[in-house]
C-alpha cells in the first residue's frame, strides 16, 4: 500500500504506534489529495444510506483498500493499487469514510459460507488504442442484451471504460450468476479477461464458482467512493452526480432474482473450452527412488477438506521458529507421472528461508526404505 495519510482511521493502520509524523517527501501532499467538493461531510452522510450500501453490496466482512496515492512514488509502483485489511472487519464507521471520501473501500463479490453473491460485476477498462476495442461500448452492448433478458443493470462510469452491476434481490449462487454471462459475453463475441488466453477484456465477477472459508476469492473498487488513482467519483450514469440521486437511483432499481437468473441459465452450462479438465498423468512403467516415495502429507498438518491444492506449516520453517501462521508449504498434485501414480504431491517452500527439499525431509526425520522396482509391485500399491 502506499503512503497512508493521517486521517486514516487507526483500525486500519495496523500495527502504528503514535501519531503519525508526515514525511518530508508528503509537503507538497496537497498536490495528491482529492478536491474539497469531492468530500462530503459526515452529516451529509444519511443513515439509511449507510445500511442500505451494507445490504445492496456487501457479501462478507473482510474488505481492501485503495492505495492512497499521495506521492509520485506511490503513481510510479507497478503493484495493485490495493491491500486487504487483515484486523479490521467492514464496519459502518468504514462505509460512512468511504462515501464521504477519506478512503476508498474494495468488496469480495461472494460470501464462502453460501458460494453466492448479492451482485455481479463486469469491469472493462482496456485501451481502444491497444486492443481496437471501446470497453464503454462494449458493457453497453452487453446492457441492452441483458434488458432483452429482462434484467436490469447499471452502468458506472471509470477510468478508462465502466463497471456493470446486475443487483439481486437475495443472494445468487456464484455458479449461476457466471454461467449467465460467460455465455452471454460468448453470444456477443466480446474477449474475457483471463480466458482463452487473453490479455485484455471483461473482467468477470466473481471469478470463482466457490470458496473455501479462509479464502478471499476477487473484489472490486466499491461504487459511490473516490478514485484515489485519478482523484475521481465515478457515478451510475443514470442518475444525477450526487450522492443522494445515485441511492434514490439504485433504491429504485429492479433487482434480479434466483429465479430469473435459474431461468435464463436452465440448460446451460460454462463454454465447454472453458470448462477446467482434471489432469490425468500418463502411466510410468519404470522405478521409482526412494526420495520419490517421500509424502509430505505423513509430516504436515493436513488441509480442510479434501482439497488436494494447499498452504500448510513448512516442518523446516517450524524447526527454526518461523512459519509461525502455518502457511509457507504450498501443496499440489504432481504432474511428474512416477509421483502421480502413487498419489504423492509436490510441496514447494514460500517462506523466508526458502527451505529446499533437503532441508524440509531432514526436518522430518525421514529415511528411505526402500525402493519400488517392478510394475507389479506399482498396481499392487496403485490398489491397495
Amino acid at each position: 500500500m502506499g503512503s497512508v495519510p493521517p486521517e486514516l482511521s487507526t483500525d486500519i493502520q495496523e500495527g502504528a504506534e503514535g501519531p503519525e509524523q508526515i514525511p518530508p517527501e508528503l509537503a507538497d501532499v496537497h498536490k495528491y489529495i482529492p478536491a474539497p467538493e469531492l468530500i462530503y461531510n459526515r452529516a451529509d452522510i444519511v443513515s439509511i444510506w449507510v445500511s442500505e450500501f451494507d445490504m445492496w453490496f456487501v457479501n462478507r466482512r473482510e474488505f481492501y483498500v485503495q492505495n492512497f496515492y499521495v506521492t509520485q512514488a506511490d503513481y510510479e509502483k507497478r503493484s495493485a493499487g490495493y491491500v486487504r485489511i487483515e484486523k479490521a472487519t467492514l464496519s459502518r464507521e468504514h462505509i460512512i469514510r468511504h462515501l464521504c471520501g477519506i478512503h476508498t473501500i474494495g468488496l469480495y463479490a461472494i460470501n464462502p459460507e453460501t458460494n453466492s453473491c448479492k451482485w455481479f460485476a463486469l469491469d472493462a477498462d482496456y485501451n481502444k488504442k491497444e486492443t481496437g476495442r471501446d470497453a464503454k461500448a462494449d458493457l453497453q452492448a452487453v446492457a441492452q442484451e441483458m434488458k432483452l433478458d429482462g434484467l436490469w443493470p447499471a452502468f458506472e462510469n471509470s477510468h478508462r471504460g465502466g463497471h456493470l452491476w446486475l443487483l439481486c434481490d437475495q443472494p445468487v449462487p456464484a455458479r449461476v450468476g457466471r454461467i449467465y454471462l460467460y455465455n452471454l459475453l460468448d453470444r456477443l463475441c466480446i474477449p474475457i479477461r483471463g480466458a482463452r488466453k487473453n490479455s485484455e477484456g471483461i473482467e468477470i465477477f466473481p471469478k470463482q464458482e466457490t470458496l473455501d472459508p479462509e479464502k478471499f476469492g476477487n473484489g472490486l473498487r466499491a461504487p459511490l467512493g473516490i478514485h484515489r488513482k485519478v482523484k475521481r467519483r465515478y457515478w451510475f450514469q443514470d442518475a444525477d452526480p450526487n450522492i443522494e440521486a445515485q441511492f434514490k437511483y439504485l433504491r429504485a432499481l429492479p433487482r434480479a432474482t434466483r429465479e430469473e437468473m435459474e431461468a435464463l441459465t436452465e440448460g446451460m452450462d460454462m463454454p465447454d473450452d472453458l470448462i477446467s479438465k482434471p489432469f490425468v498423468p500418463p502411466l510410468y512403467t519404470g522405478s521409482i527412488s526412494p526420495f520419490e516415495q517421500f509424502d509430505i502429507r505423513e509430516f504436515t498438518p493436513p488441509p480442510r477438506g479434501s482439497k488436494t491444492n494447499y498452504m500448510t506449516r513448512c516442518p523446516s520453517c517450524a524447526k527454526a521458529g518461523r512459519d509461525k501462521r502455518g502457511d509457507n508449504l504450498h501443496v499440489s498434485p504432481s504432474k511428474d507421472p512416477k509421483k502421480s501414480m502413487f498419489g504423492i504431491p509436490d510441496f514447494y517452500c514460500h517462506g523466508a528461508m526458502k527451505c529446499t527439499f533437503s532441508d524440509i525431509v531432514s526436518a522430518c526425520g525421514w529415511r528411505p526404505t526402500h525402493r519400488i522396482q517392478t510394475n507389479q509391485q506399482q498396481e499392487a500399491l496403485k490398489f491397495k
